[in-house]
């Protein structure tokens, strides 16, 4: 059974704080986790006419006799 949100409990500010910590010293680039708008509108755009496709084969079945 799920907890409701009133039953979690937030994170301490002190592990909150050293995982921040962590994070600072690591040198790791955040930014380089998140894809580029460019990247994103590539994917979009890959996807939705995968989805068109898929439609249309869907179609094109359903006329068959």
């Amino acid at each position: 059974m799920a907890s409701s949100s009133k039953d979690a409990k937030p994170l301490p500010l002190s592990a909150t704080l050293r995982d921040l910590a962590v994070l600072r010293v690591s040198g790791l680039d955040l930014s380089s986790l998140v894809p580029t708008p460019a990247t994103f509108i590539q994917a979009a755009r890959s996807a939705i006419k995968v989805q068109i496709w898929a439609r249309l084969v869907l179609l094109a079945g359903s006329w068959r006799v």
